[in-house]
């Protein structure tokens, strides 16, 4: 039994040399183990695995350190727009990171945007942020611009690591050029400016402008332009337009006082990329001035705010269905909605003279329409209507308040109200330009011509449509024409 236990012990001792594992035993202890029973052998076992186990630890703690984020090509070709650039973040994850940039010694760009930046490549936007918004053309001219990526996490912006890199430009970019630095503006139109978009990396694809006005040595104000209805623009033409109503909104809002100045700033900008740049150059020129010096105030306070979500300023109706509701002429077929495309009764239009006229006081008479009861909201007018000799209703006696109110029955009311008022009426217009004159009913032709030369009825398609109905923007439209024709 002693031979055995002396036998185990020593094949123990030998798996433990091989494997290099070091224990301090002495003779005195091997002695000792020779008279161990296979008890103690077995905890002798458990302490050599305990040793085992403390290497191995020791082994870890010592590993290669892990690899850091670094720029993957030496140089890279800006070839306009964003500039990609490749990286390998190593053993570290992408979204553990943001990214600052140096470009000839300066503070260029820092990166947090999570779509810029991915396992592959970091994009750059082309242009160096500045004060107020505005972003500053670095790369115009052809050469080599020294980088440097420097790779921080993301919350508490401790560099990892940084890697230079060379931007290669190639060749110059042309500049943007205006065509004229001056506009008038005097309250009756929309407003042009024109401008020659950059060659090569630099041409825009779409545009912002920004009016700023400082009247009277007052803080500055500024009134942004970027939604469609406001302004618009052409990129192949170099133009952009900004809406009349637009430029009538900013004044009124940042004017009280009704005073205009005669030079307005107006600045541009234009958007390349992700990127923003000015259309100036400098921090003290504006792209170009407004000149307001012959604007009447009274038009530039005569704009209004449409309450219905179906009367936007870039509408061609705008300026009519504002007139008519100013006035009280016409009102929304409810607080949200003006209607533009709902076809007009009769009854409606004899109630849009009658408003006109200022609503005169009229008695009821049940003989005079059949179908016109009394109570109606179109009670009065069509009464007094009638009484005046604006309308004379059907050949069968009816009015047909219902009714949808054709082009050339509009003219006959118009034409009769503006007789009643001692209104000129020997306007006649060339009829000669409307392919379908010759559909003019007879009791309307004189009242038709008379509308055409006046310019309130201008076609419809390239017709004078008579029989067709009219919608309420296109009544609001003649209604406007009609008023400001014979200055009411």
């Amino acid at each position: 039994m002693k031979r055995k236990n002396k036998l185990f012990s020593a094949l123990i001792l030998s798996v433990m040399l091989v494997c290099n594992i070091i224990l301090p035993v002495c003779a005195e202890e091997v002695e000792v183990l020779e008279n161990e029973s296979v008890e103690e052998v077995a905890i002798m076992e458990g302490t050599a695995e305990e040793a085992e186990s403390a290497e191995l630890v020791e082994i870890d703690s010592n590993v290669a350190e892990k690899k850091v984020p670094e720029v993957t090509a030496p140089s890279v070709e800006w070839k306009g727009g964003d500039l990609r650039v490749p990286v390998s973040f190593g053993d570290y994850a992408v979204d553990d990171f943001r990214i600052e940039v140096m470009v000839n010694g300066k503070q260029f760009a820092d990166i947090m945007e999570k779509n810029l930046i991915t396992k592959d490549y970091v994009d750059i936007p082309l242009l160096e942020k500045r004060y107020g918004g505005f972003d500053k053309l670095i790369f115009s001219k052809a050469g080599n611009y020294a980088a440097t990526m420097i790779f921080k996490t993301f919350l508490d912006r401790n560099e990892i690591s940084r890697s230079e890199f060379t931007i290669e430009v190639k060749k110059d970019s042309e500049p943007w050029s205006y065509a004229d630095e001056t506009v008038s503006f005097d309250g009756s139109q929309d407003v042009t400016f024109h401008f020659k978009n950059g060659t090569n990396y630099f041409e825009m694809e779409s545009m912002h402008s920004i009016i700023e006005i400082n009247p009277n040595g007052e803080p500055e104000k500024v009134f942004l332009l970027s939604d469609s209805n406001e302004f618009s623009y052409d990129m192949s033409a170099g133009t952009v337009t900004i809406n009349k109503n637009a430029l009538k909104r900013a004044l009124t809002e940042y004017v009280k006082d009704g005073t205009i100045i005669d030079k307005i700033p107006v600045w541009a900008s234009g958007i390349i990329g992700s990127s923003r740049i000015d259309l100036y150059d400098g921090y003290d020129r504006c792209s170009w001035w407004l000149d307001v010096s012959n604007l009447d105030s009274d038009s530039v306070f005569a704009w209004w705010e449409s309450p219905f979500t179906d009367v936007a300023v870039d509408n061609w109706y705008y300026d009519a269905a504002g007139f008519v509701y100013e006035r009280g002429i016409m009102t929304g077929m409810n607080e949200t909605e003006f209607g533009p495309s709902v076809k007009l009764s009769r009854a409606q239009f004899a109630t849009i003279l009658y408003r006109m006229e200022g609503e005169p006081e009229t008695t009821y008479d049940s003989a005079v329409f059949p179908d016109v009861a009394d109570g109606q909201f179109y009670t009065d007018p069509v009464m007094w209507a009638k009484s005046t000799g604006i309308i004379s209703g059907y050949e069968d006696g009816r009015f047909g308040p219902a009714d949808e109110i054709t082009r050339e029955q509009m003219a006959v009311m118009m034409f009769r109200y503006a007789d009643m008022l001692g209104l000129d009426t020997t306007t006649r217009g060339d009829m000669g330009a409307f392919p379908d004159a010759d559909r003019v009913s007879p009791f309307a032709d004189e009242a038709v011509r008379w509308a055409v030369g006046m310019g309130f009825i201008k076609g419809d398609g390239g017709l004078v449509n008579p029989q067709g109905t009219a919608e309420r923007a296109q009544c609001a439209t003649i209604i406007m024409r009609f008023m400001e024709g014979y200055g009411l």
